[in-house]
């Protein structure tokens, strides 16, 4: 069992290394800035080894503001070559902790390309939510 267990997150973390995005709280696009009310910055990743489908998500909260993060994650699979549906029920997970993450991992339905759909709802105690959303693509062979 513990030989499986490092198995299994030797892959994930293999798996994380390839697939990964780093979402900062301020960053700028032709001359326009994106500031984050009540996170500094959150990190996401996502990979698909050993029949499973296995997410990481990381946020820093501002004391200041943070009350609350909800993560709502999608993992979907191509088929046709063009389109995608879901691989499995959506995932929802909350937490109040100022400084925190969220992983879990979910079964999976053989090879091909999966890609996590990331939303994460960082709520504030001004009222204003911040929504942070990213889309990992991982191919599994």
């Amino acid at each position: 069992m513990k030989k499986l267990s490092r198995i299994l997150l030797t892959a994930f973390l293999v798996a994380t290394i390839l697939c990964t995005s780093v979402v900062p709280a301020f960053s700028a696009d032709e001359g326009t800035s994106t500031y984050l009310t009540n996170c500094y910055e959150t990190s996401m990743s996502f990979g698909v080894a050993n029949g499973e489908a296995s997410f990481f998500v990381s946020y820093t909260g501002r004391a200041s503001s943070f009350t609350q993060a909800k993560l709502t994650v999608q993992v979907q699979k191509k088929f046709l070559g063009i389109f995608w549906r879901d691989a499995a029920d959506e995932w929802v997970g909350y937490n109040t902790d100022l400084d925190s993450e969220f992983y879990d991992s979910i079964p999976v339905d053989g090879t091909g390309t999966y890609r996590a759909v990331f939303k994460l709802e960082v709520f504030g105690s001004t009222g204003v939510t911040d929504v942070i959303e990213d889309t990992i693509q991982c191919k599994y062979s």
